[in-house]
């Protein structure tokens, strides 16, 4: 969804576009205006920003035209934006290189006007502060780029530092962790190979990062390893890995369903459960779902690889806001596709995908290019149509096309969520024992909204002693939902109460979005970021917003 421009960039446009056909007018008539003249107070020039099939970047909310020559096709666009027809709604020029044009409007020799300091004032008046966006790429939590590590039970891979040090130096939060449990078809899962998984959970902990995590039984497409488990043995695993899923659920961003067919994909299975044809295998299948949402918390969410057995098992209908996050099996059960932009979706089944993944996590992973499909273009428009939170690193292929393309660093930054403030209007001075309240314009560029719960607070830091007041603030609903979704700018009001035992003097404020769990609560590495720049404070994970007086 694209951001509609303000009434007042959107009048200067208006405006511009009008003198801009004065001058061409008077120039066919051959008169040559007066560019002095005082009632042309705005120019207008259109200036390339990008090529045909390239990202851009712009400033607020710019008028921009997709074309060349005399065909244009013009768009409002909001900070981002991709140079193609999908992107502008139709080709302009067939079998054309085209280009992307920014509209510049400028006045000649202006009079700038001063940028007052503004100064506190008496209990009542408010200051706006102003924020520039970071356009860089950045850890943030249970989102982007995930990095894909597979263990055997015949051949154990623990997870390792190094490994985990380099994915955060590369901007990843995340460890896809599959867990292919072979020689354990027939059997109890081992109390060793249990060790193993809770070793790598801890050591995730430490690291700062989350898992998503799979287990399977194969992965092979074929051979003696080729097989899968029955439907009992997967149903006494999901019980023996149940104390694990709940003690450490934590640092679990979202669980893949897996465990039926290879690579737990649910295909392809050598005991008939990928079958969905068949009413005992979708029974069995939902057997699975159920034992999985109960062995997980009930704010984690689980994921299944194929559309129709959600369909199947929980609803033909799409979710709706009014069941996002309610805990019940359809809002816990999101979306992994690990065959992007291959799956052809029909036209119903996109507009069940688009919906649903507004509040359920959709990752998965890209194996295959798939032409034209997976190219910029297309690939930015799926991402985007459904949501896509996480994503396994692309192999070379698709980093190469990515890359040529111009858009691999827009989707790291913009998989799952991407906030950033635009203003804040705060109060100068606020009497202890009252509210304090703070008014935000904020953004989520992203393609996704927040899948996991999350908590929001302002902390108020004496500068004086440095002592930390922490305030809930009031949201009157879910975060999730209160937060702006993916794509929409939001003014948000969000108030707190002050204690009456504050001590009066200036103190720095602070918004801070922590995990809400209590094991990592207080760890900045489980903190959301905002994409602003000089507004992260790394050591304790708040965000500044300004000052404020308490009197």
């Amino acid at each position: 969804m694209q951001l509609l421009p303000s009434a007042r960039v959107r009048a200067k446009a208006i405006r511009a576009v009008f003198l801009f056909s004065v001058l061409l007018f008077l120039a066919a008539c051959g008169t040559s205006p007066d560019l002095s003249d005082r009632t042309l107070e705005t120019q207008a020039t259109w200036t390339k920003i990008a090529d045909e099939k390239m990202s851009f970047e712009v400033s607020g909310t710019q008028t921009v035209r997709y074309g060349i020559d005399a065909n244009w096709v013009e768009k409002s666009i909001a900070d981002y934006g991709w140079c193609g027809n999908w992107f502008f709604g139709g080709d302009p020029a067939p079998g054309v290189v085209k280009q992307c044009e920014v509209l510049v409007l400028s006045t000649p020799n202006p009079s700038p006007e001063p940028n007052p300091t503004p100064t506190p004032g008496p209990s009542g008046e408010t200051v706006t502060v102003n924020f520039q966006k970071d356009n860089g790429n950045f850890l943030n939590p249970e989102r982007g780029f995930s990095n894909p590590q597979v263990s055997y039970s015949d051949n154990l891979r623990p997870l390792e530092s190094w490994r985990l040090e380099e994915s955060k130096e590369q901007g990843i939060s995340i460890i896809n962790r599959r867990y292919a449990m072979v020689t354990f078809r027939d059997s109890a899962i081992s109390e060793s190979y249990l060790d193993h998984i809770q070793n790598d959970l801890d050591l995730v902990r430490q690291y700062g990062m989350k898992m998503v995590i799979r287990f399977s039984y194969t992965f092979n497409e074929s051979g003696d390893n080729y097989a899968d488990a029955p439907m009992s043995r997967i149903l006494s695993h999901v019980e023996q890995l149940r104390p694990i899923l709940q003690r450490n659920a934590d640092v679990i961003a979202y669980l893949e369903a897996g465990f039926i067919g290879r690579w737990g994909e649910w295909n392809k299975s050598t005991n008939g459960l990928g079958d969905e044809s068949n009413p005992q295998n979708v029974e069995a299948q939902s057997q699975l779902v159920n034992a999985l949402l109960n062995a997980l918390p009930e704010e984690r969410m689980i994921t299944l690889r194929y559309l129709s057995r959600k369909k199947a098992i929980l609803s033909d209908d799409p979710l709706e806001a009014n069941e996002a996050y309610s805990l019940s099996d359809q809002a816990r059960t999101g979306h992994m596709n690990d065959y992007f932009t291959i799956d052809d979706w029909s036209g119903d089944d996109r507009e069940y995908l688009r919906r649903d993944t507004l509040y359920t996590v959709q990752g998965g992973e890209p194996i295959k290019l798939n032409g034209s499909r997976s190219e910029c273009g297309s690939a930015m428009d799926e991402l985007e149509s459904f949501h896509w939170s996480t994503m396994n690193v692309p192999g070379s292929d698709f980093t190469n096309v990515w890359r040529d393309g111009g858009c691999y660093d827009t989707v790291a930054k913009r998989l799952g969520y991407r906030y950033f403030l635009t203003e804040a209007t705060l109060p100068t001075e606020v009497t202890s024992d009252t509210t304090l309240s703070v008014r935000l314009t904020m953004t989520n560029e992203g393609f996704a909204n927040l899948y996991n719960p999350r908590d929001i607070e302002f902390v108020l830091r004496n500068k004086t002693n440095g002592e930390e007041t922490h305030l809930d603030v009031d949201t009157g609903e879910d975060v999730r939902l209160f937060l702006p979704s993916a794509g929409e700018t939001e003014d948000l009001t969000l108030n707190a109460s002050l204690p009456d035992e504050l001590e009066s003097g200036e103190y720095d404020l602070f918004l801070n979005l922590p995990d809400p769990s209590s094991s990592l609560g207080e760890r900045a590495a489980y903190s959301i970021r905002l994409a602003n720049e000089d507004v992260w404070e790394s050591e304790t994970g708040y965000n500044k917003l300004g000052s404020v007086e308490i009197g």
